[in-house]
């Protein structure tokens, strides 16, 4: 008891009958352990410690990671997706490529952003057919990142209107005004959605409200490096409000948890 007061007593896992286990020792002072017994449930505090979990979403969580950049989802790179870098000090304190390189097995990434803490970059097209390989990032020189990656086909991310990877995608309806919950699209009518990680695969497939929706166009989204442009026709039978919408390309599906706004 003396120990528990002084250095407190931690419960975890209450969910049956308590019990105390260690591993057999002759260093056990039996008479201290029976001291134990005075111990009651009501003596513990709880105590919320959900302050020190990590967001999955956050900085700290992202370390020394490529994601897709428009789903943020871990997984392959493809040739020709836009990805994310996370790392520590692995660029200019304020946003600038100036000094900031990125390679796939040697060969060099087109930049789109930089910063100290995450880079977006073009997977190069050299990485096609294979199934790994490795990313460095450098900084005036000095290489600051260098990570193996496996490679995929394909691995599609849809955008979204807040670049959060979840919620409303960023789309444009029929008239190119843009999808949102204030101005949803009518069924029967063509939305335009924009999506990076399709590699060089020309098979597509997009679902809205679970159900099959017709693709009238699918191909790079004019000025818009390492994006696709895929446009498809809402389903008839789709209930109004946030539907569901997946891009699937090559058999491998966009992340989950993207909507569309319906009328």
């Amino acid at each position: 008891m003396p120990g528990a007061l002084l250095y407190d007593m931690l419960l975890a896992d209450n969910g049956s009958s308590w019990y105390i286990s260690g591993a057999p020792d002759d260093h056990w002072n039996n008479d201290r352990l029976r001291e134990l017994r005075r111990v009651h449930g009501s003596d513990f505090e709880a105590i919320d410690e959900s302050s020190l979990t990590i967001d999955s979403n956050s900085g700290q969580a992202r370390q020394n990671k490529v994601l897709n950049a428009a789903s943020f989802a871990e997984g392959p790179v493809a040739p020709g997706e836009i990805v994310s870098i996370f790392g520590d000090n692995i660029g200019p304190a304020a946003p600038s490529d100036s000094g900031v390189a990125a390679s796939f097995d040697g060969a060099p990434a087109p930049l789109l952003y930089a910063s100290s803490s995450q880079i977006n970059a073009i997977v190069p097209f050299d990485v096609t057919d294979k199934t790994s390989t490795q990313a460095q990032v450098t900084y005036n020189g000095v290489t600051v990142l260098s990570l193996n990656l496996p490679v995929s086909g394909a691995f599609p991310g849809l955008f979204t209107s807040d670049s959060s990877g979840i919620g409303q995608a960023a789309a444009l309806n029929q008239d190119f005004g843009l999808n949102s919950v204030a101005n949803p699209a009518d069924k029967g009518t063509v939305v335009m959605l924009f999506a990076t990680g399709a590699g060089q695969i020309q098979d597509f497939a997009v679902s809205v409200g679970g159900q099959s929706a017709e693709v009238t166009f699918a191909g790079n989204a004019p000025g818009l490096a390492g994006t696709l442009q895929v446009n498809a026709r809402i389903p008839d039978g789709v209930a109004p409000g946030a539907a569901a919408v997946v891009l699937t390309v090559g058999g491998v599906p966009s992340q989950t948890a993207v909507t569309l706004a319906l009328r």
